[in-house]
Formats: C-alpha cells, structure tokens, sequence
C-alpha cells in the first residue's frame, strides 16, 4: 500500500476484523504510512431492529417479529449471536459456542471460567495473579481466546465477547469449580480494595454466590467514608444481609443502626425506620 501511492498503482484494500491488538495495530500502521485522505475505517455497531428483521426473514420466512425483537435484545444487536439464536428458534447456540470452547487449550479454558465468573473485563495483569499465572503464560491464553472471537479488548483488559459466551462457559462449571473461583476472587478483591466502594460491593456480591460470611464485609461497607454513594440495591442487600442473622445480636444490631442512618441521609425514609425500629427494639440500652 505505502509502494502503490508514489507509483500511482490504483490498488484498494478492504479489511474486517474483530477488536483485537491486531486489528489495532493494522490502523496505527496504515494511519502513519498513508495519507489520511487515503484510507478510513468504519466501526460496525449492532444492527437496529428493522436490519434485524431483514435477517430473519432471510433465515426464516416464519420467524414473527415478536421472536425476532426478544433474539435482538438478547443478542444486542450482533449478527453473529442474532444468526444463532434464530437459527435456534430463541434456544441457547450451545452448539456455535460449545464448538469453540472444545476446541480451547486447558489454560485459555481456565481463562474463561475466571472471566465468566467474574463478569467483567479484568487486566492481563490480575488476571496473572488471580491464577498465579507468569505474564507469558497469561498473554499466550489471552492471544488463544482473542483469536478464536470469545474475548475482546476491553480498554486496558480482557473481556467475553458476548453475554452469551459468559452463560453458556458458567452454566458449564462444576459447582466445586465456580466455589473455589468464587472464594479465590473474593479474597483478591479484599486484598487489594481498600476503601474502594464498588470493589468491596462487588467482594459481598460474590461472598453471597458462594454463602461464605458475609457480615463482616457488610459492616465495613456500611463504614465506609464513601458509602453514601450506594444505590437502592446496594441497600437492600445489606437489608437482606441483617435479616439473615440472629435477631439481636451485636453484628445484626451494628448494621442495622448503620443502615438506619445511611437510608435516612440517602433519603430512604422507610427503609431508615424498619432498621430504626428493629435496633430500637432489640437494643439492650433503653437509652439507646
């Protein structure tokens, strides 16, 4: 390409590719080699409901609209996973997934099963050490994965490709092997959360998955100097945490006091007196 502009050879080039560090540098390379008024690059978003539409009458004259809408939500839009979920009248494509996933070597599968626990991109990085993993081991499965389209760029990290790749590799997993990720991930986010508020959030919600203790963790969140930045549901988690333990005692009577105050300042008027009342009630102090 760069040889065909000085020697005027009319020569045009069309590439697709999925996000991928590849991908990226193809475009790096071409933006410092050609003039810009020579190459452009199109990012294809997900198809809008009329496009999909389209496709699912040329897959299947019989498909009604109603099918086809509840498969594009589900899909969001990508054409790959619409095509299979069409194709599977709205079933899971286990067979278009599954296919790749026996495919995989046992360190790109192990990789998956931690990012579909996990549910979120995570950085090479901590991804070495929620495995304890080298970084050549890390980036090898990582290139595996990105190559056959399960894992993307995500920024700074990795991340599944699509909602449906993370179903089908966790509804895969031994209950034992999702325990032990679980509490590996658990003890990794504490460790390194400090009084980071949505990483301790994100530790409770896995304490909870896998029914390890969890008022402890509920107590420090409610603590902490940033926890009026908590939403409704983060409240009614911690509520749900309270009721599950003894009436009365010192670790019920901590949070609800806490999640008393907090729903009071945070406007939650009748959350803030059901927690006011219980402490009330079970308060050993009259006082109090």
């Amino acid at each position: 390409l760069r040889s065909a502009s000085p020697a005027r050879q009319p020569i045009a080039l069309l590439v697709a590719g999925r996000p991928s560090p590849a991908t990226a540098a193809l475009r790096s390379r071409l933006a410092s080699g050609l003039p810009a008024e020579h190459h452009v690059a199109i990012e294809l978003g997900p198809l809008a409901l009329r496009e999909a539409l389209s496709l699912a009458k040329s897959i299947d004259p019989s498909l009604s609209e109603g099918e086809t809408e509840a498969a594009w939500r589900r899909a969001r839009g990508s054409p790959f996973w619409l095509d299979a979920l069409l194709r599977t009248r709205g079933s899971d494509p286990t067979t278009v997934i599954g296919e790749r996933l026996r495919a995989l070597t046992t360190d790109a599968g192990a990789m998956l099963a931690v990012l579909a626990v996990t549910g979120r991109p995570l950085a090479q990085e901590d991804l070495a050490r929620l495995l304890d993993w080298t970084a050549p081991r890390v980036d090898h499965a990582a290139r595996e994965l990105v190559a056959r389209g399960l894992v993307h760029a995500s920024g700074p990290g990795l991340a599944l490709a699509h909602d449906l790749i993370r179903e089908t590799v966790a509804a895969g997993l031994p209950a034992t092997t999702r325990r032990r990720l679980q509490t590996r991930l658990v003890e990794w986010l504490e460790a390194s959360a400090g009084d980071d508020l949505q990483l301790l959030s994100e530790a409770l919600g896995h304490r909870l998955a896998v029914g390890l203790p969890t008022a402890s963790l509920a107590a420090q969140i409610l603590e902490s100097p940033r926890r009026r930045l908590l939403g409704p549901d983060n409240l009614r988690t911690l509520a749900s945490i309270s009721d599950s333990l003894t009436p009365g005692s010192v670790e019920q009577l901590t949070i609800e006091r806490n999640l008393g105050e907090l729903a009071g300042l945070l406007g939650e008027q009748e959350l803030a007196l059901a927690r006011w009342t219980r402490a009330s009630v079970h308060a050993l102090d009259p006082a109090a």
